[in-house]
C-alpha cells in the first residue's frame, strides 16, 4: 500500500455514471459507454467542465488516445450542460438531466438521496472500469508530522476505514472486510477489466496530462 516510500494508498473509488431511472430513453439501462451516444440520449446528458476519469481512459491499457479523444468529441454532441463532481447528484434526481458521465466515483450523496427515495443510480461501464486510488502522506515540513502519522495510521485501521466509508462511499479494497472490494469481485464477474494505475504509473506517462487537456476543450466547446 506504499508507494515511492512516501505515498500511503487509504481509499480507492470506481468511476461511472449516475442516471435517473425515470429518464431513460425507452427505458433500458446503458451498460457501456457507447451507449450513451445513441442519439435518444442528445441533450439529456451532463458531464465534468475538467473531463473527469476520462484521463485514464486515453491510457494505452484502456483505450488509447485515439479512441479516448474520439469518444469525448461525439459526447460533447450529446451533452446539455456540465456539472461537477458532487454538484450533479441533485440535477440528476430532480431530472435536470437523464444522466452525467463520468463521476469521480460514487458519494454518500447520492446514497442518501437514494435512501430518501430519489431516482437516482449509477452503472460502471465494464468497458471503461477503473480503480482511482487516494494517498496520505506527510509533508516534509509538516508543523505536528507525528500527529499526522498518527492520524494516518488511524486511517488504516478497521474504524478509519468504516469512517471513510461512512463519509465518502468508498475504502480500499484491498482489505479483507473492503466495501469496495465486494464491487471490484461482482464487476468482475460480470467482465470488468479494471484498470488500477499508481503513482509512478502517472509520474511516467505525463502525456496524459496533454490528452486530458484536449477532453477539457472539447467538453467546453459546444459542438
Amino acid at each position: 500500500m506504499v508507494e515511492q516510500g512516501s505515498a500511503l494508498r487509504f481509499y480507492m473509488s470506481i468511476p461511472g455514471a449516475m442516471y435517473n431511472p425515470q429518464q431513460l430513453p425507452g427505458g433500458k439501462v446503458p451498460k457501456t459507454m457507447q451507449d450513451f451516444l445513441d442519439p435518444a440520449w442528445k441533450d439529456r446528458l451532463a458531464s465534468t467542465p475538467y473531463a473527469a476519469s476520462f484521463d485514464f481512459m486515453a491510457a494505452k491499457e484502456m483505450w488509447g488516445p485515439t479512441k479516448t479523444l474520439d469518444y469525448v468529441r461525439q459526447l460533447s454532441t450529446q451533452i446539455s450542460g456540465l456539472l461537477r463532481c458532487g454538484e450533479a447528484e441533485t440535477q440528476i434526481a430532480s431530472g435536470a438531466f437523464a444522466a452525467h458521465l463520468m463521476d469521480c466515483g460514487d458519494t454518500e450523496t447520492r446514497v442518501q438521496l437514494t435512501q430518501k427515495g430519489a431516482p437516482i443510480q449509477r452503472m460502471i461501464p465494464v468497458d471503461a472500469a477503473q480503480m482511482r486510488y487516494k494517498y496520505l502522506g506527510v509533508p516534509t515540513n509538516a508543523a505536528h508530522p507525528n500527529a499526522a502519522k498518527l492520524f494516518t495510521t488511524f486511517m488504516m485501521t478497521p474504524q478509519g476505514q468504516s469512517l471513510e466509508w461512512a463519509t465518502s462511499a468508498a475504502d480500499l479494497e484491498q482489505f479483507p472486510e473492503s466495501h469496495m472490494r465486494t464491487q471490484v469481485d461482482d464487476l468482475t464477474k460480470q467482465g470488468a477489466n479494471f484498470f488500477a494505475p499508481k503513482v509512478q504509473y502517472i509520474m511516467d506517462h505525463p502525456e496524459l496530462a496533454t490528452q486530458t487537456a484536449q477532453m477539457v476543450k472539447l467538453l467546453n466547446t459546444k459542438q
